[in-house]
């Protein structure tokens, strides 16, 4: 969801980054935590690190994209979980620039989002971030 929110941002995919805040939230991240996903990623372990830059690089510029990029991956993921974030992150991208492309409007609601239990507030986006 971490990748699908930076894909998303990077492509400016509201529908897409507001599906991503409900599950980001419902995941206990805080607003301060997604907010940071915007690219400082100072507190982010150097994996995750590894896997923004990829996933940014990838949705920016995916003809610049060069095996150095995937050795970096490679440091911390297996080739099975590199394959994984490219194409998953490739879906990312196509799917932002087919919803977006759209203009599909987002819901009203996110309930279908929470799950039992969780304590995120789903009634705002006020945030001071």
């Amino acid at each position: 969801v971490k990748l699908f929110w930076i894909t998303s941002r990077a492509n400016n995919c509201y529908y897409c980054l507001a599906h991503q805040e409900y599950k980001l939230l419902g995941a206990g991240q805080t607003d301060d935590d997604i907010a940071a996903l915007d690219g400082n990623w100072v507190a982010a372990t150097e994996k995750e690190r590894a896997a923004y830059a990829f996933t940014k690089k990838l949705t920016h510029a995916p003809h610049q994209i060069t095996k150095a990029d995937v050795d970096a991956l490679k440091k911390h993921y297996t080739p099975a979980q590199v394959t994984e974030i490219l194409v998953t992150v490739a879906g990312y991208n196509s799917t932002n620039r087919w919803t977006d492309g759209l203009n599909i409007p987002g819901e009203t609601d996110g309930g279908r989002f929470k799950k039992e239990g969780v304590k995120a507030d789903f009634s705002t986006f006020k945030t001071p971030t």
